[in-house]
């Protein structure tokens, strides 16, 4: 795969999850907080909702990441990735903890 084919990916991926995370944590903000807090929730909430229906919508409507099959050609990739990232950053975590807790 080409470097200049990744543009499209990167950037719905990005989106998705600024989108999706913007939305739940501004959710989360907005019911367990008080006074300012709250209203700071309610905008995290409504930004991360525009992000997502607009990068939802560009996606349905083709004109974002037109041919590309979604599921199987971004999103079970990046998940294989983030699965592999973890995998790798645990595994050199866990000597150090082990050399760290023992000293």
């Amino acid at each position: 795969m080409e470097l200049s084919t990744l543009g499209g990916p990167f950037v719905f991926l990005m989106l998705l999850v600024f989108g999706l995370l913007m939305a739940v944590l501004g959710v989360f903000l907005a019911v367990w907080s008080n006074g300012r807090p709250r209203i700071w929730g309610v905008g995290i909430g409504a930004v991360g909702m525009i992000a997502l229906a607009a990068t939802i919508y560009s996606v349905v409507s083709g004109a974002f990441l037109h041919g590309v099959d979604i599921i199987w050609d971004v999103l079970v990739p990046a998940v294989i990735f983030l699965l592999a990232v973890v995998v790798g950053a645990v595994l050199a975590i866990i000597p150090f903890l082990m050399a760290a807790i023992r000293s």
